[in-house]
């Protein structure tokens, strides 16, 4: 008997040959396109956090105003959607609007801010950050983690401790609550109720000015 591979076994062979190379080609393909496709992140809606002040605690709103001139404190938490995030020491002037989902008044003007930065965004050195606090699940409004979204709110939205560790450490006496800070981090204005877009702008002068 003869060991040369017969006309018939060395087609067998070619064509086996010819598939190992075509499924190596698709594995390489597939590992490809596996690396280049991004990574889904996960949103995960967070309505109340642990959060850390660094900082000294600014004195309850009174009229006058014995925080201005004084230092706000510096705030690691966590947003809204989940994301850990630090606010303040970093040069930038910052509106803070303090927020509490079933106050009517906080209601009426997220929309209206949310809607002014639509056609009207702030410059790089100036920001407005949401503190969402006083969450009560038994009360209207809940759960503000998708109240904020649906609102499309297109900066930083922190979630409260369920302590409101941020609200108590920036004086809050009512809502909404705003507390004005220039790039230095020194208060320069507060304010408590409904201001709407005017207001806010005198805010935002104070705070870059």
């Amino acid at each position: 008997m003869s060991d040369q591979p017969t006309p018939q076994r060395k087609i067998h062979r070619r064509r086996g040959l010819r598939l190992a190379a075509a499924l190596a080609v698709g594995m390489l393909v597939l590992a490809s396109c596996a690396s280049d496709s991004p990574v889904a992140t996960e949103v995960v809606n967070t309505d109340t956090a642990a959060a850390t002040i660094d900082g000294d605690t600014l004195p309850d709103f009174t009229m006058p105003d014995p925080a201005l001139g004084l230092s706000v404190p510096t705030i690691t938490g966590t947003t809204v959607t989940g994301q850990e995030v630090i606010v303040g020491g970093d040069d930038t002037a910052r509106i803070y609007m303090f927020v509490a989902h079933w106050c009517p008044h906080c209601q009426e003007e997220l929309p209206e801010i949310t809607e002014w930065l639509e056609t009207d965004p702030l410059p790089n050195d100036v920001e407005i950050v949401i503190v969402s606090t006083a969450v009560d699940a038994d009360r209207d409004n809940y759960p503000p983690s998708e109240w904020i979204q649906s609102e499309a709110w297109p900066a930083t939205a922190i979630a409260d401790s369920p302590e409101s560790t941020i609200a108590q450490s920036f004086g809050l006496q009512s809502f909404p609550y705003w507390v004005a800070a220039d790039a230095d981090g020194t208060v320069v204005q507060r304010a408590g109720g409904r201001l709407g877009v005017a207001q806010v702008e005198t805010l935002i002068s104070l705070a870059t000015n």
